[in-house]
């Protein structure tokens, strides 16, 4: 074996390691871009909650935004308020709360969570759905305005046609 056929197999072996690195690196990117992604949306999410933890939590701001739509002729909150049996601030008050719980488990399910954890959450929102104001929220207030995550509405209403189904087998026993 001469010089040039050591050089030769020392070029492949090099193109080889060229090649693994290449893939390594791709990796490590990939990797990272999604690191970047999610940091980014748990920092969205963050300001999100902040922003609903002040207004439930702060009754004064809530009772002034009230009665700053009511003045201006926004009545949704106040025919809301009167069928829960609630004053306008108290229902805004208790949708914002559910609106953080919400907001809470859809970004538990859209997260790469292990299937354990995911079955945890489902429990904590089957509780939740079972809850009749909490249900009717949902029916009412949640689900028309979360369309936009197909894949999360799907996956609450196949919770909610699980529990019926339940319910409707405990009933027939």
């Amino acid at each position: 074996m001469g010089i040039q056929d050591l050089g030769a197999i020392g070029e492949f072996i090099s193109s080889l390691v060229i090649v693994v690195t290449l893939m390594v690196l791709i990796y490590e990117v990939r990797g990272a871009k999604n690191a970047t992604l999610q940091a980014n949306a748990q920092e969205r999410q963050r300001k999100q909650e902040g922003y609903l933890t002040t207004m439930s939590e702060t009754p004064s701001l809530t009772k002034a935004w009230s009665k700053a739509n009511q003045h201006l002729g926004d009545t949704r909150w106040t025919e809301n308020a009167d069928e829960f049996g609630l004053e306008p601030d108290e229902w805004r008050q208790l949708s914002i709360h559910f609106s953080r719980m919400m907001a809470s488990w859809r970004e538990a399910f859209d997260s790469d969570l292990p299937e354990v954890e995911r079955r945890i959450n489902d429990v904590v929102m089957v509780n939740l759905l079972s809850d009749t104001t909490f249900g009717k929220y949902y029916d009412d207030t949640a689900a028309p305005n979360w369309g936009r995550n197909q894949s999360f509405i799907r996956h609450v209403d196949k919770i909610r046609a699980n529990m019926q189904e339940t319910i409707e087998k405990a009933q027939a026993t």
